[in-house]
């Protein structure tokens, strides 16, 4: 009798150690699905009705988490490169770029964040759409404009061009634009876009002209002499990626209507017909890319 009452004090201990696992378990997975709650419509939350679809939705609430703990981590690098390069700045007298010249913090986009007095902008987790930020004095009567702008860190896509504003839409990528803008992508291809409709966009991909045109070549040919040939200089998209620590000139020509582009001083282009009254611009969307104006100035000629 007394090994059986043992036997069963033993069943009765295990089964309430499992119904306390199984208790735990239950007030977990109700926590889960209460912190899902608050996140979704009431429409939203009754399509969950069966154990596979709350089990997916967990899955995508943790894959948020760890979208969110990267997109800090992103920006930690990002203040640590940005604390590196001040030195630099400082050492070659960039901080005393006018104001004027500086990013807007009118024009600045939601996430983007500006800092010595609007040399720097960065891009700051928990906007999930591409927002623009535009740059130098717009009020100048000189013909000539010429920025130099470095890439500080660029993890996602990023287009830098020239843009009249207001834009429409104020959030997008900025080829998706339907305002007037002439953009260069990241991938280092051009595009061109203008007023357009939602279902009929006015925009295009285009190669724009070598700033140089064309190079002669002289060639000795045996029995025959010197012969001149005309060589073609091709736009190479690599030699205009933007990834991070490139700088960018540009120089924006108002009388004649042109902006010339160069990326790292590899390759010059000449893009013409830029939109009259526009105003050069950076549009990101990635936490922690960012980026720094290394000069800018505005004259009759600059040399």
């Amino acid at each position: 009798v007394n090994l059986m009452s043992l036997d069963i004090e033993q069943e009765r201990a295990g089964n309430a150690a499992a119904d306390a696992v199984g208790t735990r378990r239950l007030l977990r997975d109700k926590k889960q699905l209460e912190d899902l709650k608050y996140r979704m419509g009431e429409s939203e939350w009754n399509k969950l009705s069966s154990a596979k679809q709350r089990k997916k939705q967990r899955k995508l609430a943790n894959r948020q988490i760890k979208a969110t703990k990267l997109e800090q981590k992103l920006l930690i690098e990002a203040n640590l490169e940005e604390r590196k390069l001040l030195p630099t700045l400082q050492d070659k007298g960039k901080l005393g770029i006018a104001m004027d010249q500086r990013f807007d913090e009118q024009t600045l986009g939601r996430g983007l964040q500006l800092s010595e007095g609007g040399l720097i902008v960065r891009r700051n987790a928990g906007v999930q759409a591409p927002t623009f930020v535009f740059w130098g004095n717009p009020s100048t009567s000189q013909p000539i404009s010429r920025w130099c702008i470095r890439i500080d860190r660029q993890s996602g896509s990023l287009y830098i061009g020239m843009a009249t504003v207001p834009l429409d839409p104020e959030e997008c990528y900025a080829k998706y634009l339907q305002s007037s803008a002439v953009i260069l992508g990241d991938s280092g291809k051009v595009y061109r876009t203008e007023t357009g409709t939602p279902r009929s966009p006015a925009r295009k991909r285009f190669i724009p002209t070598r700033a140089d045109g064309t190079h002669k070549v002289d060639i000795e040919i045996p029995l025959i002499g010197t012969r001149t040939y005309v060589a073609k200089n091709k736009y190479r998209t690599h030699k205009f990626s933007l990834k991070g620590g490139v700088t960018v000139l540009m120089e924006y020509n108002r009388n004649q209507n042109t902006l010339q582009l160069s990326v790292d001083r590899k390759q010059y282009i000449t893009i013409d017909e830029v939109p009259r009254g526009s105003r050069p611009f950076l549009n990101f969307f990635a936490p922690g890319d960012g980026a720094t104006i290394l000069s800018a100035e505005d004259g009759p000629s600059i040399n």
